[in-house]
C-alpha cells in the first residue's frame, strides 16, 4: 500500500467516526494532525491513536519509527518549510510552551493571539 492509500484509509476512518458522532470536532485546525495523547489533551482519542498505530503512521512531530510512515501533516506541510503547519497556533499540542516554535503566521496571531505559552487550554 502506498503512503497516500494509507493516509486515505486513516482519513476515511476519522470521517466515519465524525459522522457516527464518536467525536464532534477535529483536534486541530489541520485535520491531518494527531499528536501523541500524552502531549496534547485534544489528541486523546483512543480510536484515532489506535488506527494510526495499526496503519503505521507516526504521530505529528515525531520521526517515523521502523515500519512507520510520516504523519501526513509533517509530510505535506513539513517543519521548516514555507507552509510549516506549526506556524498556526491552532495546530500546536497543548503541551507546547516557550519560544521553541517557529514564528506564527499573521493570520494565526490575529485569530489566536501569540501562542508561545499555551496554558489551561
Amino acid at each position: 500500500m502506498t503512503n497516500e492509500e494509507i493516509y486515505e484509509k486513516y482519513n476515511a476512518f476519522v470521517t466515519k467516526q465524525m459522522e457516527d458522532g464518536v467525536y464532534d470536532t477535529i483536534p486541530h485546525c489541520d485535520s491531518r494532525i494527531l499528536h501523541r495523547g500524552d502531549e496534547c489533551q485534544y489528541c486523546q482519542r483512543p480510536g484515532w491513536q489506535g488506527m494510526r498505530w495499526y496503519l503505521g503512521i507516526a504521530n505529528t512531530g515525531h520521526t517515523p519509527g521502523r515500519g512507520e510512515i510520516p504523519c501526513e501533516a509533517d509530510a505535506t506541510r513539513p517543519p521548516g518549510g514555507e507552509s510549516d503547519h506549526r506556524r498556526w497556533g491552532g495546530n500546536k499540542p497543548t503541551s507546547a510552551t516557550g519560544d521553541e516554535w517557529p514564528e506564527e503566521t499573521f493570520a494565526s496571531k490575529v485569530m489566536y493571539g501569540r501562542m508561545e505559552d499555551v496554558e489551561d487550554v
